[in-house]
């Protein structure tokens, strides 16, 4: 994924303001040039909450799975 919809919504979740969505292409249209991954136009403000809960959720999982580790030694 680059400037897709991983990347993009994840932008849009945390700082919403620096996301030009009036420059997402038409749903079912292609990407832009240079950009590579799910189609921008299908990011709403729902699945960039759901992409950033993801991905805390996996921070949160290795973080906790890291000092489990280093309680062991």
């Amino acid at each position: 994924d680059h400037a897709a919809q991983w990347e993009t919504s994840l932008t849009m979740a945390l700082e919403p303001g620096t996301v030009a969505t009036d420059a997402f292409p038409e749903r079912d249209a292609p990407n832009p040039p240079g950009v590579h991954g799910k189609p921008v136009a299908d990011i709403t403000p729902q699945l960039a909450a759901d992409n950033l809960r993801r991905c805390l959720d996996g921070i949160v999982h290795k973080a906790t799975e890291l000092v489990g580790q280093a309680a062991e030694r």
